[in-house]
């Protein structure tokens, strides 16, 4: 797992994290299972979103969520921690949202929202 970016990574909180077990619910398990077409001991990749990541392999399918054995962690430091990236309120939500998460793949988790005379778009929904 010397390169990232070339894996399938998906994502579940810690409060789905055992020891030796996580679990894989919502648009996550939806992508697994039913896009990438993974099943029972299939290997994937999970990350819990602060750092770490799972190597697991699929133990069981269920119809709305999925079970995998923890086989390696691997725990990653936010070595671009202390960058700010600035971005106004664009017009199409969509596509504020597809920005903001191509920045979390880079890596970037400090963002500023703003809003200019020149901003299209002046009102936010922070909660989405």
């Amino acid at each position: 797992m010397a390169h990232l970016s070339n894996i399938e990574l998906y994502y579940t909180t810690s409060e789905f994290i055992e020891s030796d077990r996580l679990i894989l619910t919502g648009d996550e398990f939806h992508h697994s299972v039913k896009v990438m077409r993974n099943s029972v001991d299939d290997k994937i990749f999970v990350t819990d979103g602060n750092g770490t990541i799972y190597t697991t392999q699929i133990a069981t399918v269920s119809v709305n969520h999925l079970s995998a054995n923890i086989i390696e962690r691997q725990v990653f430091e936010n070595k671009a921690g202390n960058i700010w990236f600035c971005i106004p309120v664009l017009k199409n939500p969509d596509r504020l949202k597809f920005a903001l998460e191509k920045c979390v793949e880079l890596g970037i988790t400090n963002f500023i929202l703003f809003s200019s005379r020149y901003t299209v778009s002046k009102k936010l929904n922070p909660e989405k």
